[in-house]
């Protein structure tokens, strides 16, 4: 029996990055990965270039990613890595992160959709990662090919989400008349709702917003050496005492609402560091 060989990730990936990087004037500072909003953000930029990821590592990259412009500066746009009930697998997280920092990428900015449990950031509102919960039951850098090539075994979480980062962050969002907490939010699996005694166990555990994406991505980006924000979209608060049941259309309704937000905010950190250079 003739058996497929696959060749390892590493491979794959330095393959890809080195034909990628002929489609690249320049190496983007910025790599923008939106688990929400993602039609606002690609509308948004002034030029975008589809890259031919997906067709150089199939299996690793089944999104799309952009070469993107925004006021001059150059930056990739990424489409998120696939929920494991949609088939996504820890190797293409990891892939991803990685692919983008061999590209180029120091900063990374992702967003995500969430569920308020304290009242205090209203649906269609913004609340700034400022550390995670991972009850996600996927943790990417326990799959073997985290441990091929050069990337730390024990990538430090303490910093995570940097903190000067968040101030940039916060500055640039009152400048525009938008206050954005800090808040720890709980990565929940998906893709049904939480119980209430779930919704209960995770503000206990000291959540303030809980979301279907974020830590596994966090962790994977950490390892790859990216300064990494997550701006948390809330769709809906949830009442830990007395849950009710979700209305989707309100949650998709606060989810647009809060795109052109995060839209504004992201492209506003890209132009700052145009104008500084």
């Amino acid at each position: 029996m003739i058996q497929k060989f696959s060749p390892p990730m590493e491979e794959v990936l330095g393959r890809t990055a080195a034909e990628l990087r002929a489609f690249l004037p320049a190496p983007p500072a910025w790599a923008v990965v939106p688990g929400t909003g993602a039609r606002e953000f690609l509308d948004a930029l002034d030029e975008a270039a589809p890259l031919p990821a997906s067709e150089l590592a199939p299996g690793y990259v089944p999104g799309d990613l952009f070469l993107g412009k925004k006021k001059e500066r150059l930056l990739l746009l990424a489409d998120p890595p696939r929920d494991p009930w949609k088939g996504g697998r820890p190797e293409e997280i990891l892939f991803l992160f990685r692919l983008l920092s061999l590209l180029g990428a120091q900063e990374l900015f992702l967003t995500a959709a969430g569920a308020s449990l304290d009242g205090s950031v209203p649906p269609g509102r913004l609340a700034l990662a400022s550390d995670h919960l991972n009850f996600t039951e996927v943790r990417p850098l326990r799959h073997p090919a985290s441990q091929e090539g050069a990337w730390p075994l024990f990538p430090d979480m303490t910093r995570a989400y940097p903190a000067d980062l968040r101030e940039r962050i916060r500055s640039l969002a009152q400048c525009r008349g938008v206050e954005i907490p800090d808040r720890v939010y709980a990565g929940v699996p998906g893709p049904s709702l939480p119980t209430p005694a779930e919704f209960r166990f995770y503000k206990d555990a000291g959540a303030s917003v809980v979301s279907m994406s974020g830590p596994p991505w966090v962790e994977a980006a950490v390892q790859a050496g990216l300064e990494t924000a997550l701006l948390l979209a809330v769709t809906q608060e949830v009442d830990t005492s007395a849950p009710l049941p979700v209305d989707l259309e309100a949650v998709l309704a606060s989810a647009e609402t809060a795109a052109g937000s995060l839209v504004e905010i992201a492209f506003a950190l890209v132009e700052e560091e145009s104008e500084e250079e």
